[in-house]
């Protein structure tokens, strides 16, 4: 087997089975690309402008790069990193990695164990609210991990309600409809689950380090938010 590589163009792609061997990898060039993994473990790397890529099953590692991109891992144990600016990542089935990178993030971690990667992060603007964790839930086994911090480091403040349009719109990659966000990659329930039916407000609690807000937590205390609370290495 060996690498693939797409255009330097808008491309679309549907990865079979085997189609991509231990050790190979698929490369995403400039132009808005539009992936689709396969049941095999699969890595992927993005490239620059506003990509689309859904995991499938196995156990992929999937990197995103500039420009804002859409990302989930899908089925199985998967890696998933947003890369720079404002990216929506989720992990899908599985006990997953979920790491936003560079930006305000929407990260989801959907069913089984997550660990949520957090680290300081000198690009966000004054009064960020940093990524947003949009269903942590410790119950299943989820972790926010920190890079170069302790638990010690942080602290923990609660945000009033916002829309939830407020929290998931402005981060939409261009030409990518709220429809797709909401239907084909789950953030309706997300969501729903988390916001207050009767006013559709979100409820956050703030991760803070050296005055920097890390990440916004909605759905959770902050006892929970502190049991799960880990280091983890690049």
């Amino acid at each position: 087997m060996v690498d693939i590589i797409l255009t330097d163009g808008p491309d679309t792609r549907t990865l079979s089975p085997g189609e991509l061997g231990p050790g190979d990898s698929l490369f995403a060039l400039r132009g808005n690309d539009d992936v689709t993994g396969s049941s095999s473990n699969e890595t992927m790397f993005l490239g620059k402008d506003n990509d689309v890529v859904r995991g499938g099953g196995g156990n992929d590692e999937i990197n995103g790069n500039n420009e804002q991109d859409l990302i989930t891992g899908g089925d199985g144990n998967d890696t998933v990193r947003g890369g720079k600016d404002s990216d929506v990542v989720i992990g899908g089935l599985g006990n997953d990695s979920i790491y936003g990178d560079r930006g305000a993030d929407q990260l989801v971690g959907g069913g089984g164990a997550d660990t949520f990667v957090l680290f300081a992060d000198s690009t966000l603007p004054p009064g960020s609210r940093g990524d947003q964790l949009l269903d942590y839930n410790l119950a299943e086994g989820d972790r926010i991990g920190l890079i170069g911090l302790t638990a010690s480091d942080i602290t923990l403040n609660a945000t009033p309600g916002l829309r939830s349009t407020e929290v998931l719109l402005p981060l939409l990659p261009p030409g990518i409809s709220t429809d797709t966000i909401l239907g084909e990659f789950g953030l309706g329930p997300v969501l729903q689950n988390a916001a207050n039916p009767s006013t559709n407000l979100l409820d956050g609690i703030q991760i803070i380090a050296n005055g920097q807000v890390l990440a916004t937590v909605y759905n959770t205390t902050e006892a929970d938010i502190l049991s799960g609370i880990t280091t983890v290495n690049l």
